[in-house]
């Protein structure tokens, strides 16, 4: 548990960075879709902002599920190896 740990403590860490940066790339799409005169790119800049805005929310969920998963792995009876 202690590499997990290790690796989340990292990753809580830096979190707050990682979507910021997303939210900030996903603001740049969302305006260059706004100033994009023609549909087809203004469909494309939309999909690249959505994703960034969705890998944004992912980046928590993921961090946030698998700790609530060592957690709740570690009350079953076979429990959780020393390293993992």
């Amino acid at each position: 548990m202690s590499i997990t740990g290790t690796v989340g403590y990292f990753m809580n860490d830096q979190l707050p960075t990682w979507q910021a940066s997303l939210r900030h790339e996903a603001q740049r799409y969302a305006q260059l879709r706004a100033a994009s005169p023609s549909l087809l790119p203004q469909i494309g800049y939309g999909a690249l902002e959505f994703i960034m805005r969705f890998l944004a929310g992912l980046l928590a969920g993921l961090l946030g599920g698998y700790a609530s998963h060592l957690a709740l792995d570690s009350l079953t009876p076979s429990s959780l190896p020393i390293l993992c």
